[in-house]
């Protein structure tokens, strides 16, 4: 059983941007159609306390709603990139995640491949998580918001990897789309605190996200066309793989012939 086999399910048009761009898009979180990403609550925590200190209320509330504001703010601050976690291939994903049934491809990867593939540069700014699905309106883990998803979405068994740009703006001289650079006595902070390594051009922006530079040829172990699509179709993609240097193998998706 291959528990760390996972997936990226791809239009074409998302397949060409990923040989274009030799890399990895992270979307920003606050893109996705899930509007509870990165959502936590402390509700309770704050309920209790006016308990205990009615007294204190405006206090409590003010705090409250200064907390409730950042983490709105998180979708804006979160990249992600989604993969499919899976040891075969799933029909629901193609249904989902691919609009032609005629075209469309998935990637297939190994979690450690794209760790180990990380660029130096980024690797203590890139985090990755198994999504854990629940009622999502009770969540209050605010350190790790990101890895939580409601139970409705959990067929998408997702694998994440998450840059969260103030994370990028601390440790590295990347400013990540903030316009502040943040310091530490009178040295900008990734000097103290980053590896030394500049990822400059290991990862750039593009339209509301981020793309990462990641050697294609080390991370994608196989690439197979949507279970619907023609041979012309699989001549189509070999095309773009051979122009674009890719060599791991290109099949049928072993679902054809199944829907």
């Amino acid at each position: 059983m291959e528990r760390d086999l996972i997936w990226r399910y791809l239009s074409t048009d998302k397949f060409d941007k990923l040989i274009s761009d030799n890399g990895i898009y992270f979307s920003k979180a606050s893109d996705f159609e899930d509007k509870k990403e990165g959502y936590y609550t402390h509700k309770k925590k704050y309920e209790e306390l006016r308990e205990r200190e009615p007294y204190n209320i405006e206090a409590i509330n003010k705090a409250e709603e200064m907390s409730n504001r950042i983490r709105d703010r998180e979708p804006l601050n979160n990249y992600i990139s989604c993969w499919h976690k899976n040891e075969k291939e799933n029909i629901e994903m193609w249904h989902n995640y691919i609009e032609n049934p005629n075209e469309g491809v998935v990637i297939k990867s190994h979690i450690y491949k794209i760790i180990f593939a990380h660029p130096e540069s980024l690797s203590e700014v890139i985090t990755w998580h198994d999504c854990e699905y629940g009622d999502k309106d009770n969540n209050d883990d605010y350190t790790e918001n990101f890895k939580y998803k409601d139970y409705i979405f959990s067929y998408e068994n997702e694998f994440r990897l998450i840059i969260n740009s103030h994370l990028l703006n601390i440790l590295t001289p990347f400013q990540g789309g903030l316009e502040l650079v943040t310091c530490i006595g009178n040295k900008p902070a990734y000097e103290v605190l980053g590896n030394g390594k500049d990822p400059k051009k290991d990862i750039h922006k593009k339209g509301n996200g981020f793309v990462v530079k990641y050697n294609l040829n080390k991370i994608i172990d196989e690439i197979r066309v949507s279970p619907k699509s023609s041979d012309e179709y699989l001549m189509h993609i070999k095309r773009k793989m051979q122009d674009a240097g890719l060599t791991c193998p290109l099949n049928q998706s072993e679902l054809k012939n199944m829907i």
